[in-house]
């Protein structure tokens, strides 16, 4: 089977994948996959099954800013993107605007960096392991942007 591939800007983003998902019925996210693109910057590949063809697609988008990336969330379009995303956030730093939890997923939360970046310093003394209990944090982050299109952090 041939994945037709598709690549969307990141403001056009959001309303690009509602429509595959109401009007093509692509209705089975089957995983988001964070990348390090280099120069071009973070992104994430999304693939989507319609359940009626069996039809797959894979979708990229790419953050626009590289020093804080962020994408809109998905997870009012498929309730697996809470988890995956997740996952992205934790070893990409990539946030999800929207998301209702925005917190580590694999990683303790006191981890300093996002080790599957390719300008992640893997020296063992930058990140030494901790040998207590994780901290755990008594609340969840939330990113979303203000009127003038700036990252805001809200914690819940």
């Amino acid at each position: 089977m041939k994945l037709n591939n598709i690549e969307f800007n990141a403001n056009d983003f959001a309303n690009e994948m509602a429509k595959l998902r109401n009007e093509k019925h692509f209705d089975f996210l089957v995983t988001i996959v964070g990348e390090d693109f280099g120069e071009e910057g973070f992104g994430c590949i999304y693939i989507l099954e319609n359940t009626q063809t069996y039809e797959r697609i894979s979708v990229k988008v790419v953050a626009a800013d590289r020093e804080n990336p962020y994408l809109p969330s998905v997870t009012n379009l498929w309730k697996a993107a809470d988890l995956l995303e997740r996952e992205v956030y934790d070893f990409f730093g990539i946030k999800f605007i929207g998301h209702p939890d925005m917190r580590r997923l694999y990683l303790r939360s006191d981890f300093i960096g996002y080790p599957l970046r390719k300008d992640y310093d893997m020296d063992p003394e930058k990140n030494r392991p901790n040998m207590y209990d994780d901290p755990e944090p008594d609340y969840t982050l939330q990113y979303s942007l203000d009127k003038d299109g700036k990252l805001v952090e809200t914690r819940h």
